[in-house]
C-alpha cells in the first residue's frame, strides 16, 4: 500500500538510526476492515491500524511527531482535525539516550475500480489538505530551516 511505503520511507529519512537497516523498522497492520457500498463503481475503503516499531531510537520524540505530523497533513488530513488524537504511541525506555518507540495510526484508503478494455484496474485515492494545496501553489507554506529544543538546534545537526 503507498501509504505504508510513503510513511516508512518519511520515517527512515527522520530517524538516521533506522535509515539503513529494515529490521529496525517494522510495520504491521492491525484491526483492518473494508467499506464497500452497492454502487456501480465498486470502489472501497480500506481502514486499518498501521503500527510502526522504532527499535533502538535515539532521535528525539518531537522530531518523530513533526515528521508524522507532516506526513499526516500530505496525506491523511483527517487525523489532523481539532480535538482528535492525530496517533497514539508507546515508548520503551532502554536507556537514558535510546528507546523502542511504538507508532499507531488509523488510516483509510480510498480505491477506485475502473475497467479498461474488458480489464478491471484498482486505482488508490489520494487524499490531500485542500489548505496545503492552496498555500503551497501562492508561495504561502512555510519552509521550516531548523528545529530547535530548549535551544539546542536539532534539525538540521549544527
Amino acid at each position: 500500500m503507498r501509504k505504508i511505503d510513503s510513511l516508512s520511507a518519511t520515517l527512515r529519512a527522520a530517524i538516521p538510526e533506522v535509515s539503513n537497516d529494515p529490521a529496525a523498522l517494522p510495520v504491521w497492520i492491525d484491526r483492518g476492515s473494508a467499506r464497500a457500498r452497492q454502487t456501480g463503481s465498486n470502489a472501497f475503503e480500506l481502514s486499518f491500524r498501521l503500527n510502526v516499531l522504532a527499535i533502538g531510537v535515539r532521535t528525539d520524540l518531537s522530531i518523530i511527531t513533526l515528521a508524522i505530523t507532516r506526513w499526516l497533513r500530505a496525506h491523511q488530513p483527517v487525523r489532523l482535525q481539532p480535538g482528535s488524537d492525530s496517533f497514539s504511541f508507546d515508548a520503551d525506555i532502554l536507556d537514558n539516550g535510546t528507546a523502542d518507540v511504538l507508532i499507531q495510526i488509523d488510516l483509510t484508503q480510498n480505491y477506485e475500480v475502473s475497467t479498461i478494455n474488458g480489464e478491471e484496474r484498482v486505482e488508490p485515492v489520494e487524499q490531500t489538505d485542500s489548505v496545503l494545496e492552496e498555500a503551497n501553489a501562492e508561495g504561502l507554506a512555510p519552509d521550516i530551516a531548523a528545529i530547535l529544543l530548549g535551544g539546542e538546534q536539532l534539525v538540521p545537526p549544527a
